[in-house]
């Protein structure tokens, strides 16, 4: 019965935790401060718990980062239709202004008037514009697939190493392993 009700002081320490980084990455606004980075680095890695509780920090911060990311995709999605009902206003005030043939329009609180600006350049047909008129760009890339297999083969490649990486994996811990 103890080893239960240790377990759970645990569990609820560790979600605990993770709700209290959550807490203050909105706080922050999303940036990593000092003292998030404090609250990450001060868990314990030698106890069998703690290295738990950072599995669990991070299926939280996963979820969490999938929560905003989809709320981010509806702003950003609502941020557009905003911009496009802008454009649709403007279009609709010159149509009134051209229709009215007008260059003004007043409101109570503001006014519309339609005033010259930059000119642009439309291309009719690039196929007619005059070699003069035209800027050739070359796009030069390495090809890294290519120098990796070579080095692999331990061919050399003046300019280029190859470098082992390490990735972080977790898995499930093994019944009766500890």
């Amino acid at each position: 019965m103890e080893n239960k009700t240790k377990d759970a002081e645990s569990l609820r320490s560790l979600v605990n935790q993770a709700s209290e980084i959550e807490g203050m990455l909105i706080e922050s606004s999303g940036e990593i401060t000092p003292q998030i980075d404090a609250a990450i680095k001060a868990v314990d890695l030698r106890l069998p718990e703690k290295v738990d509780g950072y599995a669990m920090v991070m299926a939280r911060m996963e979820s969490v980062a999938d929560f905003y990311s989809g709320r981010a995709e509806l702003f950003i999605k609502l941020a557009k239709a905003a911009k496009g009902i802008n454009t649709r206003c403007k279009e609709n005030l010159r149509f009134s202004m051209d229709a009215m043939k007008v260059t003004e329009l007043n409101g109570h609180d503001v006014r519309w008037k339609l005033v010259n600006s930059k000119a642009s350049v439309i291309i009719e047909d690039e196929s007619e514009i005059d070699a003069a008129y035209k800027i050739v760009t070359e796009i030069v890339t390495v090809d890294k697939a290519k120098i990796l297999a070579d080095l692999k083969l331990d061919v050399p490649v003046e300019g280029a190493k190859m470098q082992e990486n390490k990735s972080l994996r977790q898995y499930a811990q093994k019944v009766g392993k500890k």
